[in-house]
């Protein structure tokens, strides 16, 4: 019989040994973390963490989830963010996850996420949560469009969810920071941490950028306030989280008689999965996440360097240039000797871009990333790994090509990924809104390809890339002249193979 997951559930499940199940009485547990986006890797990465914490008995590092906002376009009953808020009260706040690779194989039951809250339906929950004296840190999954960065201004002033929020409607997760901060400031509280888990360069020291660029609007003092009291911890994040299918779901049910609805599969923890900045004399950390199996170092950018130019590098030149050779899934595409060939030179060609890190080998993480990659259990789609591919090809390509050509260093392999990007653009389906493939084209999850108008210049390029190179996407790389002439030839030469 297959057993429903909820807290009832735990009693029953207290006596195997093929299903982990947290060691902590779940209502003793206390809200010390707010956490924006409550992603399939948060839920694989942060808050695992956390429920280790709980389990050592640090039983303040429970986690209320906070969706920001809801999307417009679907009518709500079909917001895919409400059903995942029904299915995790219904399972009062459990999940499971699966961790497994061709050595180890294990199911466990997580319960530091104690609720999940709908922001724009309880704004005054959630900021009142957020200047709650028990709540030490904010985190935030929220994707790099998330924090309406502007290298000008901080914050982008111009975009409607901006707009919107400093009309009194929250939307953008600075918002709703910048009023808990102001909240604590007033009631003479000392402030919480914040820190981004989001794969992008100096992820919280952007975030600050937005929070003080907006909080100056309201006031200059809260502005000053924040500067001096709040903490930004910079970080570096690690671990493979592909997309749920309903396949996951049926080999839990089938294998541990247990059905639980919204489920992950991942590998396991790879370690360091989580890197932390602290910087002599900065602000302590209150969740001590050192506890849980983070490292605590005084600059993060290497690591974070390291992991985006690596790891996502290779994922997202591997999701286009898979595609396009017609596979579907990471660990198949590195079987085609092609395809592997192609990914080992291009993680040397990165790693070369990258300064030495003590006691870091690169050799030895390149190695060890070939083998999470191509995972077979994960059943990674490269759709996955390719998608919002325009806002990326900066920190997996972009700046690598940059490196390499100021110090003369080998690139082919990296010029080729970001040809393959431009190409795989080409092979996109006309309307963004079919989000599937068909005979049309691929389904490629990149809407700022379409709204710049990148996908109708790249179908009409006919293997020529110069018009793509007059648009202003390549962070002045499209002055080189080393640059365009190595680009142009990789796009010819893709334009050549006869792809699927």
């Amino acid at each position: 019989m297959t057993l429903a997951l909820n807290k009832s559930a735990l009693s029953k499940l207290a006596g195997r040994n093929d299903v982990l199940i947290p060691q902590y009485d779940l209502d003793q547990v206390e809200t010390g973390i707010v956490h924006f986006g409550p992603s399939n890797f948060a839920r694989a990465h942060l808050a695992v963490f956390a429920d280790n914490l709980l389990a050592k008995g640090y039983m303040n590092c429970g986690i209320v989830a906070v969706s920001p906002k809801l999307s417009p376009a679907l009518d709500r009953d079909e917001s895919p963010t409400i059903t995942r808020q029904r299915i995790l009260q219904s399972q009062d706040f459990l999940y499971s996850v699966f961790e497994k690779n061709e050595k180890n194989e294990s199911l466990r039951v997580i319960g530091s996420i104690r609720d999940l809250i709908i922001g724009p339906d309880d704004i005054d929950r959630v900021i009142d949560l957020m200047a709650s004296p028990t709540t030490h840190l904010v985190t935030m999954t929220v994707t790099q469009n998330g924090y309406y960065y502007s290298p000008e201004k901080g914050i982008d002033l111009d975009h409607p969810d901006v707009s919107a929020s400093l009309n009194d409607s929250p939307i953008i997760t600075a918002d709703y920071v910048v009023r808990a901060l102001e909240r604590r400031m007033q009631n003479g509280l000392d402030s919480f941490g914040v820190m981004s888990l989001d794969n992008i360069e100096n992820n919280s020291e952007r975030l600050r950028s937005t929070v003080l660029a907006y909080a100056a609007i309201r006031s200059r003092e809260l502005r000053d306030w924040i500067a001096h009291n709040t903490p930004f911890y910079n970080t570096m994040v690690d671990r493979i989280v592909p997309k749920l299918d309903d396949a996951v779901k049926q080999e839990i049910a089938e294998h541990f008689s247990l059905c639980d609805q919204w489920p992950l599969m991942t590998e396991p923890m790879p370690n360091p999965a989580l890197i932390i900045e602290q910087k002599p004399g900065s602000i302590p950390l209150r969740i001590p996440f050192h506890e849980a199996g983070a490292m605590y170092v005084e600059h993060v950018a290497p690591f974070e360097l390291a992991k985006l130019r690596l790891l996502n590098g290779l994922h997202m030149a591997i999701g286009v240039t898979g595609r396009l050779r017609g596979e579907i899934d990471a660990d198949k595409a590195l079987v085609n000797p092609t395809l592997r060939t192609f990914a080992e030179n291009f993680m040397k060609e990165a790693a070369g871009t990258l300064k030495p890190i003590d006691g870091f080998c690169y050799d030895t993480y390149r190695k060890e990333l070939l083998v999470r990659v191509e995972n077979p259990y994960l059943r990674d789609e490269l759709s996955r790994l390719a998608r919002n591919g325009t806002e990326k090809i900066g920190t997996r390509f972009l700046r690598p090509l940059y490196d390499a050509y100021s110090r003369d260093l080998p690139r082919d392999h990296i010029v080729e990924a970001l040809a393959s990007w431009v190409k795989y653009l080409s092979r996109a389906n006309p309307d963004y809104n079919v989000t599937h493939d068909t005979d049309d084209g691929f389904y490629i999850e990149d809407l700022k390809a379409y709204q710049m108008g990148l996908v109708g210049l790249a179908k009409g390029l006919n293997g020529d890339i110069a018009p793509m190179l007059a648009l202003p996407i390549w962070d002045g790389l499209q002055n080189n002249d080393a640059f365009t002439a190595e680009l142009g030839r990789a796009y010819a030469k893709i334009s050549g193979y006869d792809l699927k």
